[in-house]
């Protein structure tokens, strides 16, 4: 999915949990051929198996474990879902 993102230009910044799994996504070369800022938090405070990915119109939200999701078509709860994660982007520190 990341070279459909790459080939359309679709930038996307993402709060993720720091693991050993995403240490290539943290190498400089690898965020700018994906487009991805990435924004990492100490496992210990944020270890969650869901992905939550926001969009203009809807948010989707994917259990990884079970592998469940819905999709939750609603601008109104888009708009406080990117709201919330502004806040908490503002508050983590930029990956190296």
């Amino acid at each position: 999915m990341n070279e459909v993102y790459a080939k359309n230009n679709i930038k996307r910044n993402a709060i993720t949990t720091l693991h050993p799994s995403i240490k290539n996504y943290l190498l400089a070369e690898t965020k700018k051929k994906f487009g991805m800022n990435l924004r990492p938090l100490p496992e210990k405070e944020y270890s969650s198996n869901i992905s939550i990915e926001v969009y203009d119109n809807f948010t989707q939200i994917i259990s990884h474990r079970y592998l469940q999701g819905i999709l939750i078509e609603n601008p109104d709860i888009a708009d406080v879902m990117q709201q919330i994660f502004k806040l908490v982007w503002k508050t983590t520190e930029k990956a190296n």
